[in-house]
């Protein structure tokens, strides 16, 4: 955010009344002084018992329940009727380096009465790598096991669950029965590299063809057999950006850039693969939201995010080295995030987000007093919708007016 951005969106937020009062402070007082005032203007509005709207653009679920309207941020009834339902997730590739961060991310905040994990593997080896991540190891008589607390009723929410490699739809069905929420993420090993035929070295994405098309087929079957599980409430699909320069390009409409930007994102069998899982997860009936993400490092999260819609981050970076960065912690963070509020933004729903460590942010910022402050005032959510919206309806009315063919 820029200092302007960041004092309109207080008022945004709290207040649209106050929108053109605190645009007069801004230009005469300054943006600190304006914070000051708007926060007085604010304490005032509660003192006189002032309702304060939401903000716009979004949109609340508006659900009813007990004889009062479920909104954002209400306490009562309604938020009890909704925690009092136990949440059962299911984490495909959960021993996967994504996949560690999602489980242990899901945890925070909820008792194991409230949430079960079903942290699906293939193998018994991946289910004792989870749980010595997650849970620690200890030496006993000589060797090193997964900590005996592993197995205590505290501990009683994980629920790994081995399922091979060569597993049908038929065989995974199984795995959400009785399931609420769901996250879909591909085995495939992408890695970032150096391409080192050109004078300036560029990096890009690189995906195992042989084990991507294995790990393609499973993520697949995984979706088919959620779309006919009648309890999930919400699921996200972990995706990849390049898709929509991919369909350009496949329509033979992109241009260099575009194309180019397929290249860094690992190429056209990749981009083939994550239109096929985006296609076979919008035509079935479960409430869902694909996250586009950029290239996946394993660099330390907490990293403040940009956020676009059909590939515009990743055009951007056109002229660049690199094509957009995001840590695999981040990535984490936003598909929780998305999970946790599906119920409160219906718009959600048949959202496709994209999302990328912001222009100024990077590998170096993490841990900084300014990126964790920047952290703190970002919502996920509201940001990813609306560039989203801004970017669909930017398409319409550029459809609108484009001339008729004769």
């Amino acid at each position: 955010f820029t200092e302007e951005a960041e004092v309109c969106e207080v008022y945004h937020r709290f207040s649209s009344g106050i929108k053109p009062v605190a645009r007069i402070l801004a230009g005469t007082l300054g943006h600190q002084m304006t914070r000051v005032a708007v926060a007085v203007l604010l304490l005032c509005a509660v003192g006189l018992g002032l309702r304060v709207p939401p903000a716009p653009r979004v949109q609340d679920s508006g659900k009813r329940c007990n004889g009062c309207t479920c909104t954002r941020g209400r306490k009562g009834p309604c938020a009890n009727a909704a925690s009092n339902k136990p949440r059962v997730v299911v984490v495909t590739h959960a021993a996967g380096r994504m996949g560690m961060l999602l489980t242990a991310l899901l945890r925070e905040g909820a008792s194991k009465e409230d949430l079960t994990v079903r942290a699906v593997v293939r193998t018994d080896a991946e289910a004792t790598k989870l749980r010595c991540e997650l849970f620690g190891m200890r030496l006993v008589n000589g060797s090193m096991v997964v900590n005996p607390e592993a197995d205590s009723d505290e501990n009683a929410w994980l629920k790994p669950v081995v399922v091979g490699a060569g597993a049908g739809e038929e065989a995974l069905r199984s795995l959400f029965d009785g399931a609420t929420e769901a996250v879909l993420c591909s085995a495939a090993h992408t890695e970032l590299v150096s391409d080192a035929r050109n004078v300036v070295r560029e990096y890009m994405v690189s995906v195992p063809e042989a084990e991507a098309e294995a790990q393609s087929s499973r993520l697949l079957a995984e979706i088919r057999a959620c779309a006919a599980c009648p309890t999930l409430e919400h699921v996200v699909l972990r995706s990849t950006m390049g898709v929509t320069c991919a369909a350009r390009c496949d329509a033979d409409a992109c241009d260099i850039d575009e194309s180019w930007a397929v290249e860094r994102m690992g190429g056209g069998r990749a981009m083939a693969a994550a239109m096929e899982h985006e296609a076979a997860m919008k035509q079935s009936k479960v409430p869902h939201t694909i996250v586009r993400l950029g290239a996946l490092t394993d660099g330390a999260g907490n990293v403040p995010l940009a956020f676009g819609a059909d590939d515009s981050l990743l055009l951007q970076s056109a002229g660049g080295s690199s094509p957009p960065y995001l840590s695999r912690a981040d990535a984490a963070r936003v598909a929780v995030d998305v999970l946790r509020k599906a119920k409160e933004y219906s718009s959600l729903n048949g959202a496709t987000l994209e999302c990328a460590w912001g222009y100024k942010w990077g590998r170096g910022s993490a841990g900084t007093d300014e990126a964790m402050q920047a952290v703190s005032r970002q919502d996920i959510v509201v940001e990813a919708l609306c560039a989203a919206n801004a970017k669909t309806a930017a398409t319409a009315t550029a459809a609108a007016q484009r001339p008729a063919v004769a």
